[in-house]
C-alpha cells in the first residue's frame, strides 16, 4: 500500500524517531520503525502554572459536582458514553454538571443526544478557551473526565492531573502512562457507559480516596513529566 511505503521510508530517512508514549512507539514498531532510531519523550507540563488553587474545594464540599472534559468534539473522544452516565447519576437526585471544553464537527450530534438525554441543563459546551480560562475551569472542578476511544498521550490529562483532579479516563493508548488504576485515578474500559457512571459515583461517594487520587496525580506529573 502507498501509505506503507511512504511510511517505511520515512523511517528510514529518519535519523532519531520521536515518540510521545510507549504505546506508541510499540504501535510504530509493528509497522516496521527501526527499534534503534525510536525514543520515547513525553510531553511536560509547567506545574507551576497548572497547579491546585486551593485545598479547600473538590469532591464532598457540599456543592454541585462538576466535571469536565477537554478535547476535540469528535466521534474518537468518546462524549456519547458520558452522557448516559450524567443521566444516571440525575435520575439519582446528584447535583451534576458537565463542562466540555473544545470545538469540533461533532457538535450538533452531541448537542442532540444532549436534548434526547434531556441533561441539556447540567452539560455545557463552552467551546475553545485560552490556557488561563481552561486553567480556571480545571480549578473549578471535581473530577477530569476522559471517554476517548483512542489515545496516545493527551496534554490535557496532564493539565487536570497538574492541578490536583482525580481522573477518570479511558483505559486506551498511552493513557496507562499517567494513570495508575486506583492509585492517581480510575480506568475504566473504553465504550463503557456503565463503568463510566460506577467510576464517578465512587468519586463523589469518597472524597477523601478522591482527594487522595488527585494529590498523587500531581505528584506523578511533578516526577514524570
Amino acid at each position: 500500500m502507498v501509505w506503507n511505503r511512504d511510511l517505511n521510508e520515512l523511517f528510514n530517512r529518519a535519523t532519531i524517531l520521536h515518540f510521545t508514549s510507549n504505546w506508541l512507539k510499540k504501535e510504530a514498531l509493528l509497522l516496521g520503525a527501526p527499534e534503534e532510531k525510536s525514543r520515547v519523550i513525553y510531553a511536560g507540563i509547567d506545574t507551576e502554572f497548572f497547579k491546585p488553587f486551593s485545598e479547600n474545594v473538590g469532591v464532598g464540599k457540599g456543592r454541585k459536582i462538576r466535571l469536565v472534559s477537554t478535547g476535540r468534539l469528535v466521534p474518537l473522544k468518546g462524549y456519547e458514553y458520558a452522557f448516559p452516565a450524567i443521566k444516571a447519576l440525575l435520575d439519582e437526585a446528584r447535583e451534576i454538571e458537565y463542562v466540555i471544553i473544545g470545538k469540533g464537527d461533532d457538535l450538533d450530534r452531541l448537542r442532540r443526544l444532549v436534548m434526547d438525554f434531556k441533561i441539556n441543563e447540567n452539560v455545557k459546551f463552552v467551546g475553545i478557551k485560552s490556557k488561563f480560562e481552561v486553567r480556571d475551569l480545571l480549578s473549578s472542578a471535581d473530577i477530569y473526565l476522559h471517554p476517548s476511544k483512542t489515545e496516545s498521550l493527551p496534554g490535557a490529562i496532564l493539565e487536570a492531573c497538574a492541578m490536583g483532579l482525580p481522573v477518570i479516563a479511558s483505559n486506551v493508548g498511552g493513557l496507562p502512562e499517567i494513570i495508575d488504576e486506583g492509585y492517581n485515578g480510575l480506568l475504566v474500559p473504553p465504550c463503557d457507559t456503565v463503568s463510566i457512571t460506577s467510576a464517578i459515583r465512587y468519586l463523589i461517594e469518597n472524597p477523601t480516596v478522591s482527594q487522595l487520587m488527585g494529590n498523587r496525580a500531581r505528584t506523578t506529573i511533578i516526577g514524570k513529566f
